[in-house]
């Protein structure tokens, strides 16, 4: 049990016991606490100028001293720890100063943030004590990245690099005169490495980077020419979906920094393919755009209730694209406005028919009434003439007519008749002849 546990354990059992009469030995506890709750704040108070700092490592460490500073805070705020001042307050004894409980909870992060870079720093010590300082340097730019807000990883850094850099600047200079390019690469990666502190000179970098670029240039070289092969193979072949994927992986290698090494001709063949692509677009769109007035006058056709001019409106557009048509489906339209031409002529017969019964009748009653009424007007003259010789007397004008009517118009049944009377009473009589 350490000593501020004991002193603890002390203060609750007073309590507890309650004995709290003002005597030396409660003097004593007052004392002690007074003086622990002040080495506590004390601790805290550097841990939180160290954290301010972006020190979190030294602020860990101070915390994890023996004894361990939130363990200490744990133990001075006891479950009774509010009685107990009062009792100092009412008994006059010494005041313990309240904790600087604000710093408590993000040293308790640091903590808890530290025990995560443990094994990072753990293995950083290990090659430290061993001498490997580049690999040392590695796991230290590992241990910066997770805790960026410490200076301290800073200095460290720049410690070690700056121990290194001439001899990383020798390697480069070396590389470069016989372009080693494992080599190359290995410099340039680590004096261009984004955790990096020292920077290298620029003049060198900017030639490091050449010597790469220029390696990535052959490489890009020998892909072009390539690319401008299968792109004539592509054009020959009118393989449109080849030349787009062949000129979009062209664009691409034309905004590597790298491509400075073109093929002849490079521009001109891409500038050949683009114009083809743009034409060949063109020529897919209008297809389509085809195809789908194909379908809807092939959809017309199986609807078969559309009227006949929509069917030769959308023929004519269609025949207006001077594309082949389907054999099947120019039939099946030649057909149907054959079909629907006899049906017209038919139905143009059966009107003309009609129409001519029409007029043929009317003709034959007007024939009827006319021959009707040319009748009607001879037998008025006919009998007007009877009439007269009837009422002049004149028996034997008026029998030889009725014998001539007998003989010629029979179907004067009255009439005739009247001539059968008129013999009966000749010379003293004769009946007058009356209107059917």
């Amino acid at each position: 049990m350490t000593p501020e546990q004991n002193l603890i354990q002390q203060i609750i059992r007073v309590l507890e016991n309650n004995q709290l009469a003002n005597n030396p030995l409660l003097e004593d506890y007052a004392a002690q606490y007074a003086e622990l709750c002040t080495q506590v704040n004390s601790r805290l108070q550097r841990c939180a100028e160290y954290l301010s700092k972006g020190l979190l490592t030294e602020a860990v460490y101070e915390a994890r001293t023996a004894p361990d500073l939130l363990e200490l805070v744990r133990l001075v705020q006891f479950e009774l720890a509010k009685k107990w001042r009062n009792v100092c307050a009412d008994l006059e004894l010494l005041q313990a100063p309240l904790l600087h409980t604000e710093i408590i909870e993000s040293l308790s992060r640091a903590c808890a943030q530290e025990q995560e870079l443990e094994p990072l720093l753990k293995e950083f010590r290990s090659l430290i004590y061993q001498g490997l300082h580049r690999p040392a340097v590695a796991v230290l730019r590992k241990i910066r990245a997770l805790d960026p807000d410490n200076s301290s990883w800073i200095t460290n850094l720049r410690t070690f690099e700056e121990e290194e850099l001439p001899e990383w600047l020798h390697r480069a200079e070396t590389a470069l005169h016989t372009m080693d390019l494992p080599v190359l690469r290995e410099v340039s990666a680590e004096l261009n490495h984004p955790c990096r502190v020292v920077p290298a000179p620029p003049e060198l970098l900017q030639r490091l980077r050449k010597a790469l670029l220029t390696e990535q240039a052959e490489t890009f070289q020998a892909e072009a020419g390539n690319l401008v092969q299968r792109l004539d193979e592509a054009l020959d072949q009118g393989q449109g979906e080849n030349v787009q994927a062949l000129l979009d992986r062209a664009s691409t290698m034309e905004q590597q920094e790298a491509f400075f090494l073109r093929p002849d001709g490079w521009e001109a063949q891409l500038q050949k393919a683009r114009t083809w692509q743009e034409k060949f677009q063109a020529e897919q769109q209008q297809q389509q755009a085809y195809q789908q007035q194909l379908t809807a006058m092939q959809d017309m056709l199986v609807q078969g209730n559309c009227p006949e001019i929509e069917l030769r409106h959308a023929w004519e557009r269609l025949l207006e694209w001077q594309r082949p048509v389907p054999n099947l489906l120019r039939q099946q339209v030649e057909e149907l406005f054959a079909a629907r031409h006899q049906r017209r002529l038919a139905q143009g017969r059966r009107v003309m028919q009609i129409i001519s019964l029409t007029v043929l009748l009317l003709l034959l009653l007007g024939l009827a009434g006319g021959g009707w009424f040319w009748q009607r007007g001879r037998q008025q003259a006919i009998l007007a003439d009877l009439e007269r010789d009837f009422q002049n007397a004149d028996y034997v004008s008026l029998e030889s007519k009725l014998e001539a009517l007998h003989n010629h118009h029979p179907v004067f049944p009255v009439i005739c008749g009247c001539r059968r009377s008129a013999r009966n009473s000749a010379p003293h009589s004769v009946s007058r002849p009356s209107m059917p």
